[in-house]
């Protein structure tokens, strides 16, 4: 476990180091492009959630997502948002994450593979056997 998190932090510093030199060499503005919708900086934010939630940092991994929750491109945004609201005890949340998840990609695997996770640890474990079905067939989201 401490080798995974020691990879992610380097990795993190490694992003970081890269968007300080773009934003440098950027004319003025380059923060306010990349907090618009810069896909790298989403992509950096994402992976400093990651690697806050393996170390068990639930309110920083959370707060390191939150620009994009709104005008989130990518699903792994959401997905990651949710399993750290799941991991806080914030079930609906969670569930409505997953839900704008799907609508951004109905065919990402990665959306049921989560919603049968929550639903397990919320005891609905029925419920999972659906979406853990859909993961193990591959059939992504359907529409019901």
């Amino acid at each position: 476990m401490k080798k995974i998190l020691d990879r992610l932090l380097a990795r993190q510093g490694r992003l970081m180091a890269e968007l300080a030199d773009r934003e440098a060499a950027d004319k003025p503005g380059a923060q306010a492009v990349a907090e618009v919708g810069d896909p790298g900086g989403e992509a950096l934010a994402i992976e400093t959630s990651n690697a806050l939630l393996t170390a068990g940092d639930l309110p920083g991994a959370e707060e390191a997502l939150l620009p994009y929750q709104r005008r989130a491109t990518s699903v792994r945004t959401l997905t990651t948002l949710s399993r750290i609201r799941s991991a806080s005890g914030r079930f609906d949340d969670a569930r409505e994450l997953l839900d704008q998840a799907y609508r951004l990609d109905p065919g990402d695997i990665k959306v049921p593979y989560f919603t049968a996770e929550l639903l397990d640890l919320q005891g609905k474990h029925r419920d999972a056997i659906a979406y853990r079905r859909r993961v193990a067939f591959g059939t992504g989201n359907p529409d019901a």
